[in-house]
């Protein structure tokens, strides 16, 4: 069976998903709620079904709105877009180690280094990947990277109905990702979490 090409925008996604929710469940109200970097994803959904006259209630878990990657910072290279993605994560991330290698040494060369760096269970996934089968892993690291440039263009429009989000207590000094979003929905609840973005 052939690998089906990754969406390209958030739109698309967003389409995607609002097609299988009314495949589910043909009318509303619909409840949509979004982690992490898929936040973006949930709100276009709720942007779409609330276009579309339904009742939606969406929530939010600890997402940015702003500080996704540059559109200009993609080259259209999967390894080097992977380490452009993850850039302001690892600022320690050696992309000059991977100059040379062919595509499958470059894969493995990537998932180590992202794998000493990071403690998530789906790196932990990838790097098991990676030592079964190099084409998924490529395949992954391919839908990972079209995802975070299909975020990097994405235009976050007004928002006129209730949203919840939900984030950690920040920190001293640390930023609320709730400020970021308050910008383009008035009608934002905030609930506070113990823990962390993990």
């Amino acid at each position: 069976q052939a690998a089906l090409e990754p969406l390209s925008t958030v739109e698309e996604i967003g389409r995607v998903y609002v097609s299988c929710i009314r495949e589910r469940q043909p009318s509303g109200p619909y409840a949509v709620l979004g982690y992490s970097a898929s936040g973006i994803t949930a709100f276009e959904v709720a942007q779409q079904l609330s276009k579309a006259g339904e009742v939606v209630e969406l929530a939010i878990i600890d997402a940015p709105m702003d500080g996704r990657p540059s559109p200009d910072g993609f080259t259209g290279d999967e390894i080097d877009d992977m380490c452009t993605a993850w850039a302001s994560f690892m600022p320690d991330l050696d992309k000059a180690a991977l100059v040379g290698l062919g595509p499958d040494e470059r894969m493995k060369a990537l998932v180590e280094m992202l794998g000493r760096q990071i403690d998530d269970d789906w790196m932990k996934h990838l790097h098991r990947l990676s030592r079964i089968d190099l084409g998924v892993a490529h395949r992954f690291v391919r839908a990972f990277v079209t995802h975070m440039r299909a975020l990097s263009t994405y235009q976050v429009l007004d928002y006129e109905h209730p949203m919840r989000f939900f984030e950690p207590t920040p920190g001293d000094g640390a930023g609320r990702l709730s400020d970021q979003w308050r910008r383009s929905c008035p009608k934002l609840t905030v609930e506070e979490m113990s823990g962390n973005h993990n």
